[in-house]
């Protein structure tokens, strides 16, 4: 977690120290993109992350002086299923959201989408989407979600 120049490092399994940026030592490392032809070179151990190729991801990496990938962040591509929006005078009819899932899913199989991401909003209707993108197949993604806005 970062604020302003200061990192959160954990030191144990439950133990947690902050400490200035310019305190932490660097190891030698080279940090590049991979080529298209280096994608087998990223860890497999990420959850999904066979869904990442060169056709719909970037992968940067940090390589050590032996060569081996040590840290890998990929930029990737995928289907993100965003806004739902019901007007609100047609809200009290929780059947729209079942039949706009049904549907919904239908093109993404009919486009051969292997995953897709969605957000559900914490609202008046979240809570009945929510049950319904269970019922439809999604699942919870475990972490936090952080949006970047080219600000900083």
């Amino acid at each position: 977690m970062l604020s302003g120049n200061i990192v959160s490092t954990k030191l144990a399994e439950h133990d947690y120290e902050l400490i200035h940026m310019e305190e932490l030592s660097t190891p030698h490392l080279t940090y590049r993109e991979l080529t298209p032809e280096e994608f087998h070179l990223a860890p497999r151990e990420v959850e999904h992350s066979e869904i990442f190729t060169p056709d719909n991801s970037r992968i940067i990496a940090a390589i050590n002086e032996e060569g081996e990938v040590v840290s890998t962040w990929t930029l990737f591509l995928i289907p993100h299923a965003e806004p739902f929006w019901i007007r609100p005078d047609y809200r009290h009819h929780p059947s729209i959201i079942k039949h706009m899932a049904r549907e919904m899913v239908e093109l993404f199989k009919e486009l051969g989408f292997q995953q897709v991401y969605t957000i559900v909003l914490d609202n008046e209707y979240g809570k009945v989407l929510t049950r319904l993108a269970h019922w439809f197949g999604f699942s919870p993604i475990k972490g936090t979600l952080l949006t970047w806005k080219g600000d900083k």
